[in-house]
């Protein structure tokens, strides 16, 4: 995730650069983690991991653009999909990019993303 990390802090600083530079408001959108394959390096514990990993680094950027540049503040950041397109619909990765299966069975990532959405807004637990 070394390298994820790099990417999140790079596309985030993109974001904010361009803000500034317009004197834009901004959002985050369509933040998320495929779990189309276990074998490929893409499966639940990887969106777990993503989401302990990847939303505490982009709130962080979050807050420090939104205290320093009250003007040009990043206003959202959302989970690209609620429910995979197809759970059981092989490995083509868009169809897993839920946080609930199709059935609405909750993924192992859930309660975490819960937890990292409401750390955005100082809930804690």
């Amino acid at each position: 995730m070394g390298e994820l990390n790099k990417n999140i802090i790079q596309l985030v600083g993109m974001l904010i650069t361009v803000m500034n530079k317009y004197g834009k408001e901004g959002a985050i959108m369509e933040t998320g983690y495929s779990t189309y394959s276990d074998i490929l390096g893409h499966g639940r514990d990887e969106q777990e991991r993503f989401v302990n990993t990847a939303l505490p680094i982009i709130k962080s950027k979050v807050s420090t653009q939104n205290i320093n540049n009250p003007d040009n503040r990043i206003l959202l950041c959302c989970w690209y999909e609620l429910y995979d397109a197809n759970t059981g619909g092989g490995g083509y990765f868009e169809y897993h990019f839920g946080i609930l299966e199709t059935g609405s069975a909750m993924k192992e990532a859930y309660d975490n993303l819960q937890i990292r959405i409401g750390e955005f807004y100082g809930v804690v637990g």
